[in-house]
């Protein structure tokens, strides 16, 4: 195999661990790609194999952190949204009692429904962002219980405790009691786990 790209994918692993970041994520993929395709022309099923295998647990990878590296930016919109839109309910209700001698009961239980219901509203912003960061944290368990799996069937010893093992793992980290904004952390830790694994077992075959 091309020493060049043998080297390639050794410093694109290093570059992630030394920096975490959804672009060296990118540079492991596109690295692991060209092996791929090299091992393809040469005829090397084995190797075509292992990096199409490593190339995949690349771009989970980099879903895992690229997802670290939005979920700031998107909160900090939520936050301006909910502010701004806290500040019409709140101009509303001085408004309202204003002029609470000029209205009828059924006029002012509508305008009250409509003050409660804005500010409902605006506050969902932040909620909804929490729920995000769980269901990315759940798929991306699922999806890691199912490699780690296949990585249990490709071992000669593998046995059915040990899968009973990886699936009592998922489901301790499932319940971890861990605010929403760090719950990401732990597919991005298991992914590079798993990238770092699929790594050794390409080199191994190189």
């Amino acid at each position: 195999m091309d020493k060049i790209s043998s080297d390639r994918l050794d410093i694109a692993l290093a570059k992630f661990l030394i920096e975490p970041s959804s672009r060296c994520a990118v540079e492991m993929q596109r690295s692991a790609r060209q092996m791929m395709f090299e091992a393809r022309i040469k005829g090397d099923a084995q190797i075509e194999k292992m990096a199409r295998e490593h190339m995949k647990d690349c771009m989970m990878l980099h879903d895992a952190v690229l997802t670290l590296e939005s979920d700031p930016e998107i909160v900090k919109r939520n936050i301006t949204a909910r502010v701004i839109s806290g500040a019409f309910p709140l101009l509303n209700t001085f408004e309202e009692f204003g002029s609470l001698e000029d209205k009828t009961l059924f006029e002012l239980l509508t305008s009250t429904l409509g003050i409660v219901s804005e500010v409902a509203t605006a506050t969902q912003y932040l909620e909804g962002t929490r729920l995000s960061a769980m269901a990315h944290t759940e798929r991306a368990l699922l999806k890691l219980e199912d490699r780690f799996t296949e990585l249990l069937m490709e071992r000669e010893h593998g046995s059915r405790k040990e899968l009973d093992g990886v699936e009592r793992l998922m489901d301790g980290l499932r319940e971890l009691d861990l605010p929403p904004r760090e719950r990401p952390f732990i597919p991005l830790l298991l992914w590079t786990l798993i990238s770092v694994i699929s790594y050794r077992k390409l080199k191994e075959v190189l």
